[in-house]
């Protein structure tokens, strides 16, 4: 047993010696899942090392890294044991890091998604009275304007919130509008306006990633429309 004890340390202390020899450095893999919607992605990674490298695989293409220079990658040299990637319209999905030190890490600085919206209903400038009843409705677009399609495997769900004038708050239900203009999200019912004032419309537009935590690529806390007061009956 001591024998074999022996021998198969002595393999190892070989090995070890015979990868110094070859010039072979131990490598290790990452892998991060960025969420779908992405317009741009920052990655910090940090070595202890100056010829630490790393080697980026995107999800559609596992045995082809991006190297930096290409369209839509950009890399940044902070110093010695720090640089920066940026990433453009990744593809969603599990992306893996091949390291040339274990030591190194790569860690998402910031993200930022392309989704962006529009309050449609009631239209700007619309006048609306006291006890009118409007359905709301909310179009979403890209980061040019055009009505954004939902990217195949993550729909998109909108939770929409209805601020009253004295602050109460009401969830809306949503639902996608299936006619008429692509993108556009429509209350089922219509929203009754029995207060004067600022209506605030907050939404908050989610999607599922690849491991189905929910990532929200929306947030918008500033649409809203005006009600004015009914009038007076003696007034007519």
């Amino acid at each position: 047993m001591k024998v074999q004890c022996l021998r198969f340390l002595l393999g190892l202390v070989l090995a070890s010696l015979l990868g110094g020899l070859a010039g072979g450095t131990p490598q290790a893999e990452e892998s991060l899942v960025f969420p779908p919607y992405l317009e741009s992605v920052v990655l910090d990674v940090f070595s202890d090392e100056r010829k630490a490298a790393v080697e980026v695989f995107p999800p559609d293409a596992p045995h082809q890294p991006l190297a930096a220079g290409t369209a839509g990658v950009e890399e940044i040299r902070l110093g010695q044991v720090l640089h920066t990637l940026i990433i453009r319209r990744p593809a969603p999905g599990r992306w893996t890091f091949r390291k040339s030190r274990p030591t190194t890490r790569v860690k998402i600085q910031s993200q930022q998604f392309f989704p962006r919206g529009v309050l449609v209903a009631p239209a700007s400038g619309e006048p609306l009275q006291q006890y009118d009843q409007v359905h709301v409705a909310y179009q979403v677009t890209d980061e040019n304007g055009a009505p954004l399609r939902e990217l195949p495997r993550y729909p998109l769900t909108a939770e929409v919130v209805l601020v009253q004038p004295g602050g109460d708050r009401v969830v809306l239900a949503m639902e996608r509008q299936t006619q008429g203009d692509p993108g556009v999200f429509r209350t089922l019912q219509r929203v009754m306006c029995d207060l004067p004032g600022r209506y605030g419309i907050e939404v908050a537009l989610t999607t599922p990633d690849l491991t189905g935590r929910k990532v929200k690529v929306l947030q918008d806390r500033w649409s809203g429309f005006w009600v004015g007061a009914a009038k007076d009956m003696d007034t007519f």
